[in-house]
């Protein structure tokens, strides 16, 4: 799986809505993520599926979809 389908799949996952739904060049807010509580479900959602802990204050500065792709790819390779 690559970093976008990753992204994605962890979106859908967060705010329950199919992966075809979420664009690659989407801000984070405008889809749903500007809550606390949804804010964790993506934490979890990066933990569970990179197998790694989640600092959320390097989380904060992401915006989009491809600011989350980057996240993503940067934690697979760390």
């Amino acid at each position: 799986m690559n970093g976008l389908e990753m992204a994605k799949d962890i979106l859908s996952a967060c705010l329950f809505i199919e992966p075809e739904n979420v664009t690659d060049e989407a801000n984070l807010n405008d889809l749903g993520i500007n809550d606390s509580l949804t804010f964790e479900l993506l934490i979890g959602e990066i933990e569970e599926k990179t197998g790694k802990p989640v600092d959320p204050v390097k989380l904060l500065e992401i915006n989009s979809v491809s600011d989350l792709v980057q996240f993503l790819e940067k934690t697979m390779h760390v």
